[in-house]
């Protein structure tokens, strides 16, 4: 008995012992106040994303991470201090002193648009550095400077901005703020326009399918908006923007620490198109004059062990378009004039939880510890429209939508891992279509109205399983099975895998089903955009179907050394897409109406592309990227045959380079883009595929000037510098109320040469500190990465990204040139499940 004993004593002991020498324990004080301890501090080791913070204590505990030994700790206002710890060293005191204006520097900017290494996804990061590249008013124009997707008007009445990725319409995509949807039901035209690019700290998109604990509904990628953690913001933001089209915004942000666990953040957003544009004197708005007001407040609170975010967000939206001589107060419903009008509110609330279980898993190989969740998220949105077009048409309605999402994150060991949930979905339609159809019998025109109420429900589970060997190969399997009251069980299987062919190239591959119900007329609101008939009768007068497609590709990613840059990017994407089952737009068959029907034929879309990302000097940094689309529709003729065509409106090919320079003070940034996009085939309006044409060629030229101050940036730049747009966007706009007017036919600009100015903002306290860096909370457990599609869990806390901040003060040239410490090379993905945490940057 005693020799059993002593056993496990000897082995609690070297347990024990291993344990310890796996974590770095310590405790962060102020230098300047008798030592007092620093709540809140970040721990973090240098050219990493792995970070701690410091509890009410100052004290902190943080494994170790094999092959890096400097250990940093900062705080807002202080300067950090780095230690280098030793095998044996298992506790260290920092002791951090205030910052002193002068002496603080910049010893990196990272990169505005990037991919990793790591991750088993190819995630395209925008970071903060890059949604400043140009004014960006809505998340649709921070995609201008990637060619992965193609942004453009939905047609010349509404000024909706649609995306497109692998050839393919935003609805398409998986759009998620921080892991919710949003691109779904009768908002889905309007979801990125609703989210001012002002408001969020870095999006991210990835291309074909994701997780399966994210959604089913990925069909050509996912897109993430990613918003500042409300302990990371500064004390109060304010930007402002104004053009020569008179279009006016307005932006505001600000956080309140109420104490060490609890944060709020209240967002504000205002905009205004006042003037009336006809630049090409068709008689039509070229833009419809507009006002959007959007309120947002969310809440943090982080007690370890358990993290919970909350918010709500409210927009409200108005656009008056059509003739330049429409009173819409008093001309609505005339049958002289042509007008539009787009009234939309929406309201969102949400609750989100963290919640670490079980014990830690130490990964010896990696030298990181891992821990499983629980996560939940719980969301409602309430869409309410009210549009008319002319007098012919109008849709209205109101939406309800809610959805719930919870899943255990479990670590078998270090290199077996299991994610398993389930999802929840209510959506609640009261809705109304109206439009002229041409009677079947009298062969007359008469107006049609479809009044559609109905129930969505939806409940599913899925499981997924990561398994990784060393840092060389991860795979993870997904499937989910979903019950829809109206389509049954829907089935989803799903295939990531990532090989380290070198440890400087990473080939990536997916494949995958994805599907999603579509909703015939929020889906097409261009089609509102036209006199022509609406025909349905092929869908029994049903508006909502479920679409599927698979979708499968993969990329090559390669970092090498160029000259001056040591990490140069050069990737190549291809993805492949196949529908099954799909919904029909069709205005080909004949010259006055437009059909609605299910897809009998092949649907697909081929995208190949290529990224080159570049540092050729100090300072410099260059953006490369194209991108090739083959897409491809079957359309039903009159006679009944079957023919395919080009998918209309979808641009062949686009090509980019984007330069950002900037000066050795850090007080000038430079930053110029050029767009060439090539052909569409724009659709025959005649009912004669012979009578279809392709769309010109053209180029586009952005450029931008930034003056960065300690509190202040202010900006100047043009859109369109070759004044390019589309000639006569509206056809037969001479007559609008015929079958011959048509404003959906949109392939290129169609407003042209644009100046501006704004100006950036951020609070300085009364210490004297600039406090707008992103000094973020973290938790070594907080969300999974549902929010990005990959497979793990989004840190999200650690945000050490303090890029475009001008700290290089009075002329004081603290650069550090040569010496980058961007790390965003650092990702650290764990074990097949994706722990990016691209929340966590340490760059300065």
């Amino acid at each position: 008995m005693k020799k059993i004993l002593h056993s496990l004593v000897v082995a609690a002991g070297l347990l024990m012992a291993v344990t310890t020498q796996a974590q770095v324990s310590g405790v962060v004080k102020d230098g300047s106040d008798n030592n007092a301890p620093i709540v809140g501090a970040s721990i973090y080791w240098a050219n990493t994303t792995i970070g701690s913070i410091s509890d009410s204590n100052g004290e902190f505990t943080l494994g170790r991470v094999k092959g890096y030994d400097k250990l940093v700790a900062s705080f807002i206002g202080y300067a950090p201090d780095t230690v280098q710890i030793t095998s044996n060293k298992q506790v260290v005191e920092f002791s951090l002193h205030p910052a002193e204006m002068e002496t603080i520097v910049v010893e990196g900017i990272r990169r505005g648009n990037y991919s990793s290494l790591n991750g088993l996804l190819k995630d395209e990061i925008i970071s903060l550095s890059g949604l400043t590249k140009m004014a960006c008013c809505s998340l649709c124009e921070s995609f201008e400077n990637s060619a992965s997707v193609s942004v453009g008007y939905s047609d010349a009445m509404t000024g909706t901005k649609q995306i497109k990725m692998l050839g393919l319409a935003g609805v398409y995509t998986d759009v998620m703020e921080e892991g919710r949807p949003v691109m779904r039901g009768m908002g889905a035209p309007y979801a990125l326009s609703y989210t001012p690019g002002a408001w969020l700290g870095g999006v991210s998109l990835s291309k074909g399918v994701t997780s399966v604990a994210s959604s089913r509904e990925a069909i050509s990628g996912h897109i993430n908006m990613q918003f500042p953690d409300a302990h990371t913001i500064a004390p109060f933001f304010f930007n402002a923007y104004a053009d020569t089209e008179e279009r006016y915004e307005a932006n505001a942000y600000g956080n309140i620490q109420i104490n060490d666990k609890l944060s709020t953040a209240i967002f504000g957003h205002i905009s205004n198109n006042t003037i009336k544009i006809d630049q090409n004197h068709d008689g039509f708005l070229d833009l419809p004059k507009t006002e959007t007001y959007a309120v947002a407040n969310r809440w943090e609170y982080a007690s370890d062990p358990i993290q919970i975010r909350a918010g709500m967000k409210y927009v409200k939206d108005e656009r008056l378009g059509g003739s330049m001589r429409f009173d819409h107060a008093v001309d609505r419903g005339s049958k002289h004039l042509y007008g539009t009008g787009i009234n939309n509110e929406s309201f969102n609330a949400f609750i989100k939880a963290a919640i670490p279980v079980g014990a830690h898993i130490y990964d010896e190989e990696n030298q990181e510890s891992k821990r499983s969740n629980i996560y939940l998220i719980l969301d409602y949105n309430r869409f309410n429209t009210d549009n008319y077009f002319g007098y012919q048409k109008a849709y209205k309605g109101t939406e309800d939508a809610f959805y719930f999402n919870g899943q255990y994150s479990w670590y078998l060991n270090a290199s077996n891992h299991i994610v398993a949930g389930a999802t929840a979905t209510l959506n609640k339609f009261d809705e109304m279509a109206r439009s002229n159809i041409l009677n079947s019998n009298t062969l007359q025109p008469e107006e049609k109205v479809w009044d559609m109420d109905a129930n969505e429900r939806e409940a599913g589970a899925f499981i997924e399983y990561g398994y990784t060997h060393s840092d060389a190969f991860n795979v993870v399997l997904g499937y989910r099975a979903d019950y829809h009251n109206m389509f049954g069980w829907i089935h989803t299987p799903r295939i990531h895998a990532k090989l380290n062919i070198t440890p400087k190239l990473v080939l990536r591959g997916s494949a995958g089903y994805g599907s999603r119900t579509s909703n015939i007329f929020s889906d097409n609101m261009s089609a509102f955009a036209t006199g022509r008939y609406f025909n349905v009768d092929a869908l029994n007068n049903n508006h909502l179907f479920l679409e599927t497609s698979m979708t499968y590709g993969g990329s090559l990613t390669w970092n090498f050394k160029l000259g001056y840059d040591d990490n140069a990017v050069l990737s190549f994407d291809y993805f492949h897409n196949n529908f099954y089952d799909q919904i029909v737009m069709d205005q080909e068959r004949d010259q006055n109406s437009i059909y609605f029907y299910e897809l009998d034929g092949d649907a697909t879309s081929e995208a190949y592309q290529v990224d080159f990302n570049w540092t050729p000097a100090r300072r410099l940094d260059l953006f490369a990227s194209f991108r090739y689309n083959d897409t491809n529709v079957t359309i039903q003729r009159a006679d009944g045959s079957l023919q395919t065509v080009e998918r209309p409106l979808t641009s062949r090919y686009k090509g980019l380079v984007n330069l950002r320079y900037t000066m050795p003070n850090s007080k000038w940034i430079f930053d110029a883009t050029a767009q060439f996009n090539g052909k569409s085939r724009v659709p025959t309006q005649t009912g004669n595929l012979n009578d279809d044409y392709m769309s010109p060629e053209y180029s586009m030229f952005f450029a931008q000037v930034t003056y960065k101050t300690k509190v202040l940036d202010v900006y100047v730049g043009c859109e369109n510098i070759g004044n390019y747009t589309q000639k006569n966007p509206i056809i037969g706009a001479n007559d609008p109320f015929s079958t011959a007017f048509n404003s959906s036919l949109i392939w290129g600009p169609l407003t042209g040469r644009k100046f501006y100015v704004g100006l950036r903002t951020n609070l300085v306290r009364e210490d004297g500190h600039d406090h707008s860096h992103s000094h973020s909370r973290s938790h070594a457990y907080t969300y999974p990465r549902t929010d990005s599609g990959a497979h793990g869990h989004n840190h999200e806390g650690h945000d050490h990204n303090h890029e475009g901040h001008d700290h290089d003060h009075e002329g004081h040239d603290h650069n550090h040139e040569g010496h980058d410490h961007n790390h965003e090379g650092h990702d650290h993905d764990h074990e097949g499940h994706d722990h990016d945490h691209e929340g966590h940057d340490h760059t300065h």
